[in-house]
């Protein structure tokens, strides 16, 4: 090998470890200057890698500067430490490594401040000490341009100063994540980057303790949950401030504030709690705010023209997407009534978060103003110490309004809400306008209703009502905005226009105008309202299309329709009104009034019209056929489909004659005059329709004439054909009131009766024939219904206002509930032909024709159509009233048919009836008895059948009951019981009822009936007889007890001094209502709940309560109470050394005791009075061990008194 090839190799090697770090390890204790402890030899340099090794101490003795440091192997201790009086400087280029058992330190003697310059990372799992004491220090300086970080387990990492040096950017960030990190107070220095305190454990740390300013290429970031950071004075922003987690307490003390100034704010959880404000007045600087809470003015801010929240310079960034922001107090010093303010942002956004004005902590009398250019996120009132006002700027919140508590004032500001509004406080609305603009579903809710000024809806998302509102001003829904009353049907109260140009969901709701100038309903929608109702002496008027669909209320004000389009609307589930016009309530204009009739059969209907101006029977022919020669429907041949009655007309009621058919569609439909229209949109049956027609609508009082010509026949003279003359339901009852001359009784033609085959339906008195739900009419008469009724002489009905009713019932279609005993007999025939007549028990009816108690039979215009009616004195009833069922009963059944047959007669309803009231029909033709509550009649009846074929007798005995209550006892309240029986042979059924509820049923019984378990209450028995026709009923009142335990509680043994001679007795009793007390003493008795009784002698007294309670109930108790002489008893002195007593056995005692001095010592017994039974001597002692044996006494409470000197004792003993 040449020379050369040996040289380069060991050129390169040389030149290697000269340009590159060499590792340097200690191999023993001793000085950093001296060379002999390393290993290599010789002291390290700024390019080594140095190590101290397990077991060696390493003093720092001189400047030191290396590469990485790494104290310890994991092994046994090894310790690097600052030693003596020099300050010395320790600089390492990259990493500190503290391993398990290292140490870093100093000297407690040193007295000096050191330095250590880190340009990497520390790590320590030992222990990392540079704050020994006040005196022995070191400040560690973070030089890396870049992140550095504090890590590790260690039990101990403990700073002096941290001075952060870091490039020249904020963006180059010290990381302390050791779980033992602790520092000094006003430990920080920032240069350059930032300081992240990420520590997982509870740590405190005070950064500065004066007022602060973070410069812009430095920042403080605080990463720890379970960490306090303090700062104990103002802090100046030009770099950032962060908060991840954990508490940032900033500022303790009036006007110490955060102040950006160009700087940026970033809180994403945790808490910070700034004592003054939040101030950025000086230059633009950034607020991020997306989780976590920061409240403001935790102290107070006390600046008379700076907001506790203040951002004002222009050009600011303001982002908000979470947390919350609490404003606690206003600023100020007085009447500023400063609180939050944010004009000088331009950038940024607002997605979520809340700021909250006011909590728990509120002082009193708070009034925090808001002006601000950007949006609120969400806005919560939390304080009923706090008036939010705004102050010159509109409020725009981009989520939520919640007022939980305290007051929000608009001062006459517009507020924008675009999502839901909550108020459990409240909201003065001044003359501002809110609008709700959301894309997003909202809603409004205030308890007892909420009150807005003028009210605007904009945006897609449904505006929902989740109380009532009231708006002083105007209620506007823009185009494709939806505003819902919801599901509550809550009612809306307007002192302005209505202006729809959207959707307005009115449900059952009600729209109320209210104002006190002219109210306009407009917009470019149509609006189906529900309830509209006026109450403005001012009026309103109509600008645009509306619908009703509920009741249109006229109580104060013209109502001016303005020749826009207003219906009524009625449809299957509602059919609109005008209600009860009152005060100054008045309608001007045209309506369109709708009336929809139920499909069913084919047929006539009796009809009418609430219009007053001019009708023909054009006005129907849009919404139905009409045939006649000339009609334009066209004419079906012989056959007209409408007429009206003609009652001069002599003859019978239902003659051809009286029928006067159509002369042409022009006829006039004339008021009061009711029309049979056959309606039909096929030939058997027809499809629902509604007929609408328009014009000016009656209104206030209406005449409706009825005449009577006499042509010799009280029954078929006097019938008119009228109709309810309004555009609303009426009360018959309320339309007929007092008016003379004319029967009770109202008749309707049904088509959809009998099968189709149509007739009559009929009410008097209650009564409904058909029955309820059965195509019956009762009370309320629908609008545009026609209906017969009866005169016996001239006379005329007045309809008046208070007439109309809210019910809203079918179209030719009605019934009402009665209750009174009644027997609806049903004739069934082919073709499911069904007809009835009705028979009821009232008080005041005979079996004659009353006009208050009875109708007529009408018969169906179908000859073929069966029929059945009760017949007396040559009058057919459909409905006939009879004096009460007692005894036996019975009157003619006619049954009449057009086509011979098989018919079937039944009874209904016959449960309204007593039990055991027998119900027979007697076919007078075949002699055939029938038990209608058992079975059905069938029979042929023949088409020449015109007399009463039929009896109905119906039979109702009194049962004599004899009975016996065993009423409950205060011993056994629950244990009350009847027994009854009827006086008859039986068997017998008994129905129970106690309180009206059916508690036990029994059939066909043998022997008397018991209902036991009776607590109280009234008991009905309804008791009849099987097969025997007889009920009677028996009522028993059954007398409730309610047990009473009395007791009370008081001390058992009074000492009597010139201070206390009073017992106080408290009452526990359970269930009583008046107590009788004796006290024992001197007959001295008391009727007070808890009195107190004065005893001024000794003795024993037995004290006695008794309680007592409305339901007769009482209980008593005994108790004995001893009283005893003050002076007899010697008081005991408070002072004296506790005594021992033991019990030994029956009566036999043990007193053990010590004194503190040896005196003469004297032991005597007492009994209650003061009496000295007994003197066990006296002698000079310092303790006593002592046994009593009190057998040879009686049984009772006795004292024993013990004297030592000032010592004195006095124990309660007792024999039994």
């Amino acid at each position: 090998m040449s020379s050369n090839r040996l040289f380069f190799p060991l050129f390169f090697w040389l030149c290697f470890n000269l340009t590159h770090s060499q590792n340097k390890i200690s191999n023993g204790n001793g000085n950093w200057s001296n060379p002999a402890i390393w290993t290599p030899a010789g002291v390290p340099s700024s390019t080594n890698n140095v190590t101290i090794s397990n077991g060696h101490t390493v003093v720092i003795d001189a400047t030191v500067s290396v590469n990485n440091l790494t104290i310890g192997n994991g092994g046994a201790a090894a310790e690097l430490r600052f030693s003596g009086n020099t300050a010395r400087s320790v600089t390492v280029a990259n990493d500190v490594i503290l391993n398990t058992s290292a140490t870093f330190s100093i000297l407690s003697t040193s007295n000096t401040t050191h330095s250590l310059f880190i340009g990497g990372n520390l790590l320590n799992n030992g222990t990392f000490r540079m704050f020994q004491d006040n005196n022995s220090l070191c400040n560690v300086t973070f030089n890396k341009n870049g992140n550095q970080t504090i890590s590790g387990s260690g039990g101990l990492t403990r700073f002096n100063r941290i001075i952060l040096n870091m490039g020249a950017t904020a963006a180059n960030i010290l990381e302390v994540s050791s779980t033992s990190f602790t520092t000094i107070t006003n430990f920080l220095t920032l240069s350059n980057g930032t300081f992240k305190l990420s520590t997982p454990n509870a740590a405190t740390v005070v950064p500065f303790t004066a007022a602060t300013t973070v410069q812009a290429t430095s920042g403080i970031w605080l990463n720890s949950p379970t960490a306090l950071m303090s700062f104990s004075a103002g802090l100046g922003l030009n770099g950032l401030l962060r908060v991840t987690s954990g508490y940032v307490d900033l500022g303790n003390a009036n006007n110490e504030d955060l102040a950006p100034n160009g700087g940026t704010l970033t809180v994403e959880g945790g808490t910070l709690d700034i004592a003054g404000k939040y101030n950025v007045s000086a230059s633009a600087s950034s607020f991020n705010f997306s989780g976590g809470t920061i409240l403001i003015s935790n102290n107070a801010s006390t600046n008379t023209s700076i907001a506790p929240f203040h951002i004002s310079a222009t050009g600011s960034s303001f982002n908000m997407s979470g947390g919350v922001l609490v404003l606690r107090r206003e600023g100020g010093s007085g009447a500023q009534d400063l609180g939050y303010l944010n004009t000088g942002s331009t950038a940024g956004s607002v997605t979520g978060g809340t700021i909250q004005f006011g909590n728990s902590t509120s002082p009193a009398n708070q009034t925090i103003s808001i002006n601000s250019t950007f949006a609120i996120p969400n806005m919560v009132i939390n304080s009923g110490s706090v008036t939010v006002k705004l102050l010159t700027n509109s409020l725009t919140i981009a989520n939520n309004i919640s007022i939980l508590s305290g007051t929000l004032q608009s001062n006459n500001l517009p507020i924008a809400v675009a999502g839901n509004w909550s108020n459990s406080g409240s909201f003065v609305s001044g003359t501002g306008t809110v609008l709700f603009n959301g894309s997003s579903a909202q809603s409004i809710s205030k308890s007892g209703g909420e009150t807005f000024n003028t009210l605007l809806f904009s945006g897609t998302g449904t505006k929902t009502f989740s109380s009532s509102i009231t708006a002083n001003g105007n209620f506007s829904v823009n185009s494709n905005s939806t505003v819902d009353v919801s599901a509550s049907n809550f009612s809306l109260a307007l002192k302005g226009n209505f202006i729809n140009s959207g959707s307005f969901n009115a449900r059952a709701g009600t729209v109320l105008l209210n104002g006190t100038t002219s109210q306009s309903i407009g917009g470019s929608s149509t609006t189906t309202f529900f309830n509209l109702t006026l109450n403005n002496n001012s009026g309103a008027v109509m600008n645009s299309a509306e619908n009703i669909e509920g009741t249109l209320s006229l109580n104060n004000g013209l109502f001016n329709v303005n020749s826009q389009s207003l219906i009524l609307v009625s449809n299957s589930s509602t059919t609109a009104r005008i209600g009860p016009i009152t005060g100054t309530g008045d309608i001007s204009g045209n309506v369109i009034v709708q009336r929809y009739a139920p499909g069913g059969s084919t047929g006539w209907a009796l009809f009418g019209t609430p219009i007053s101006s001019a009708l023909t029977l054009n006005d129907w022919d849009d919404d139905m056929i009409i045939s006649c020669p000339t009609c334009p429907d066209g004419n079906v041949p012989n056959f007209l489909s409408v007429y009206t009655y003609d009652e001069t007309q002599p003859g019978a009621h239902d003659a051809a004659a009286s029928y006067v058919g159509l002369s042409g569609i022009n006829d006039a439909i004339v008021p009061n005059k009711g029309y049979w229209v056959y309606l039909g949109t096929g030939a058997v049956t027809t499809a629902s329709m509604v007929i609408d027609v328009t014009g000016a609508v009656r209104k206030f009082n209406q005449t409706i004439p009825l005449t009577r010509t006499n042509f010799g026949s009280a029954i078929d003279d006097g019938w008119n054909l009228i109709h309810n003359p309004y555009p609303s339901a009426i009360s018959w009852a309320a339309l007929k009131g007092s008016t003379t001359n004319i029967d009770d009784a109202i008749y309707v033609y049904n088509a959809d009766l009998n099968s189709g085959a149509g007739t009559f339906a009929t009410y008097v008195n209650g009564i409904s024939s058909p029955a309820v739900a059965s195509g019956g009419i009762g009370d309320n008469i629908p609008m545009c219904q026609g209906f017969y009724v009866h005169s016996t002489g001239a006379t005329a009905l007045t309809a008046q206002e208070s007439n109309k009713v809210a019910a809203n019932p079918s179209f030719l279609k009605s019934a009402a509930l009665h209750t009174t005993p009644l027997l609806r007999l049903n004739l069934h025939g082919s073709n499911s032909y069904l007809d009835e007549a009705v028979v009821y028990f009232q008080t005041g009816g005979t079996k004659n024709f009353e006009f208050d108690h009875d109708a007529y039979k009408m018969a169906s215009f179908d000859p073929l159509a069966p029929a059945i009616c009760i017949s007396h004195g040559g009058v057919d009833f459909q409905i006939n009233g009879v004096q009460p069922l007692n005894g036996n009963f019975s009157i003619p059944v006619k049954a009449t048919t057009g086509t011979s047959g098989t018919f079937t007669i039944s009874a209904n309803d016959i449960n309204t009836f007593p039990l055991g009231t027998c119900m027979i029909l007697f076919d007078k033709a075949t002699s055939t008895t029938t038990d209608l509550k058992t079975s059905d009649y069938v029979f042929y009846l023949a088409d020449t059948t015109v007399a009463p074929r039929f009896e109905l007798q119906i039979t109702l005995n009194t049962l004599n009951i004899t009975s016996k209550v065993n009423q409950p006892t205060c011993q056994l309240p629950n244990q009350g019981y009847i027994t009854a029986i009827g006086l008859n042979q039986g068997p017998w059924n008994y129905i129970w009822k106690n309180n009206g509820i059916i508690v036990k049923t029994s059939i066909n019984m043998l022997f008397a009936d018991t209902l036991k378990n009776l607590a109280g209450g009234v008991v009905e028995l309804e008791l009849s007889t099987t097969g025997l026709c007889d009920n009677n009923t028996s009522l028993h009142n059954v007398l409730s007890k309610t047990p009473v335990t009395a007791q009370f509680s008081s001390i058992d043994t009074l000492v009597l001094t010139e201070s206390s001679s009073d017992v106080l007795f408290t009452n526990t009793s359970v269930n009583g209502t008046s107590y009788l007390w004796y006290s024992g003493y001197n007959n001295v008795i008391s009727t007070l709940d808890s009195p107190i009784f004065t005893y001024n002698n000794p003795g024993e007294f037995d004290v006695k309560l008794i309680s007592t309670n409305n339901t007769g109930c009482l209980d008593s108790i005994q108790k004995k109470i001893v009283v005893m002489d003050g002076l007899a008893s010697l008081k005991e002195n408070k002072e004296s050394h506790s005594f021992l007593l033991k019990t030994l056995e029956k009566n036999r005692y043990l007193i053990q005791g010590n004194f503190s001095e040896n005196q003469k010592t004297e032991i005597r017994l007492y009994d209650v009075t003061g009496k000295l039974l007994n003197n066990y001597g006296s002698a000079f002692l310092n303790s006593i061990s002592l046994v009593i044996d009190l057998n040879e006494f009686r049984q009772g409470i006795y004292f024993l008194y013990i004297s030592n000197g000032s010592e004195t004792k006095t124990m309660k003993l007792i024999v039994n």
